[in-house]
């Protein structure tokens, strides 16, 4: 068993990614016999990764049959952007074998647990905590009792982009308000289980212009 460890160990780190009896016994959430990419074939030649891809396919496949069919299209396409901004991660030279191992696995382990967090009931409110792939939207009452926004998103892959603003917010109704000041204007609105952010909008004074906070977001936690 020493051996078989320093082995994968060995052709982790000189980026081989054979297969050995052993580490066929690892199911990854997608079939193995196809792995054709770089970051699949390391998947499936760590059992401990390829164990955290097999419960993040899990979780999504749940989520996905609880969901109406907006939220399923939502989740679809956050999920393809989560496997297309791993790979970048994993298949970037930005850091040494190790470390992109480590991340890779660190990465879907925390996308499994994310995907267990998304609330599928429809909201009746704006507050809470947002998150997709991209970061970070938190909805609260500031001090003086009025709806306040931060947000936080990023290019998840290698860092290239940072979208980060924190505003308070005109409520127009329980499923919508906005901002209207510098950078704006930026419109937040509930659809069923998900707050959307429908234009482009970002902090230039962080970002330079770069990435944007539009798109949809998925309540977790309560």
């Amino acid at each position: 068993m020493r051996h078989m460890k320093y082995r994968l160990a060995l052709c982790t780190a000189l980026g081989i990614y054979a297969f050995s009896p052993a580490q066929a016994l690892a199911q990854a959430g997608f079939d193995c016999a196809k792995a054709s990419t770089e970051t699949e074939k390391a998947i499936c030649a760590a059992p401990e990764i390829a164990e955290a891809d097999r419960a993040m396919s899990l979780a999504y496949a749940a989520l996905v049959e609880r969901a109406d069919l907006a939220l399923k299209q939502a989740l679809k396409t956050d999920q393809a952007d989560f496997i297309k901004l791993r790979a970048e991660a994993f298949e970037s030279s930005l850091s040494n074998a190790e470390m992109r191992q480590q991340s890779l696995l660190d990465r879907t382990e925390m996308r499994a647990e994310f995907l267990n967090w998304i609330s599928v009931t429809e909201s009746t409110s704006l507050e809470g905590n947002w998150r997709n792939v991209w970061g970070l939207v938190k909805v609260e009452k500031n001090t003086v009792g009025k709806l306040a926004v931060s947000i936080n998103v990023a290019d998840q892959a290698n860092g290239s982009w940072l979208c980060s603003f924190e505003g308070e917010l005109e409520q127009k109704s329980a499923t919508e308000a906005e901002f209207k000041g510098k950078g704006g204007p930026l419109t937040l609105k509930l659809q069923g289980a998900l707050l959307n952010i429908p234009t482009p909008f970002c902090d230039e004074s962080t970002s330079g212009g770069y990435g944007t906070a539009a798109g949809n977001y998925f309540r977790v936690g309560q």
